[in-house]
């Protein structure tokens, strides 16, 4: 008799672990952000796109972010209280790495860019809707930002700038057109002045001026 109490006390057992619900991973096993700690103590937080000039990211320090006390190593996400994605992504030591996507409520990407050791590097967008630019900026390996292009809703270009460094030829350019294709403003060469604005437009969204 008191095998099988034993028995059933080991299966019940059994069941409950299994059925416990996992707060730290989602249905495909990647840890949630919200599991997570900070090595300064402060809440889990993304600002991607957000550095635009040498001296914001000179005097910005990685955050590194913990599980259980350590630096993780892994895939995290994380989502909304109707249990749609926010943002997923990969830590290294407990930095952001690799590629990261920042979704709508839709489920549509808002944000999407690769991270190096905590830093923004290479070419990072923010889109309007799927596959509709609203911003695009180019970032060094050191997370300075080299280029950033701004769209009007209708797919044209609504300025653009990149600054003095080597991947653009030394020189820096800035360049702000109307909504009906008209320039605006423009410090550039005399040599790319004399273009339409539609080649310039172009130009710019091939990303032409940068130094292959």
């Amino acid at each position: 008799m008191m095998k099988h109490y034993l028995l059933a006390l080991f299966i019940l057992g059994t069941f409950a672990a299994c059925n416990q619900k996992d707060t730290e991973h989602d249905a495909e096993g990647i840890l949630l952000a919200e599991s997570m700690q900070t090595l300064s103590g402060g809440g889990f937080s993304f600002s991607p796109m957000s550095h635009e000039d040498s001296a914001s990211v000179l005097n910005y320090k990685p955050e590194v972010y913990l599980h259980n006390g350590k630096p993780y190593t892994g895939k995290i996400t994380s989502y909304d209280e109707k249990e749609r994605k926010v943002f997923d992504g990969e830590l290294v030591n407990g930095l952001a790495s690799g590629e990261w996507k920042f979704y709508y409520a839709s489920g549509v990407v808002q944000i999407q860019g690769n991270y190096k050791a905590g830093y923004e590097t290479g070419i990072w967008v923010n889109y309007f809707a799927q596959n509709k630019p609203r911003l695009v900026k180019e970032y060094s390996d050191s997370g300075f930002m080299l280029m950033r292009t701004e769209y009007y809703n209708n797919g044209r270009v609504k300025n653009y700038q990149n600054v003095a460094c080597p991947e653009y030829g030394n020189m820096a350019r800035r360049i702000q057109f109307t909504y009906d294709v008209t320039v605006e403003y423009m410090d550039i060469e005399k040599s790319y002045g004399k273009m339409p604005p539609k080649d310039l437009m172009d130009l710019i969204k091939k990303n032409g001026f940068r130094v292959q």
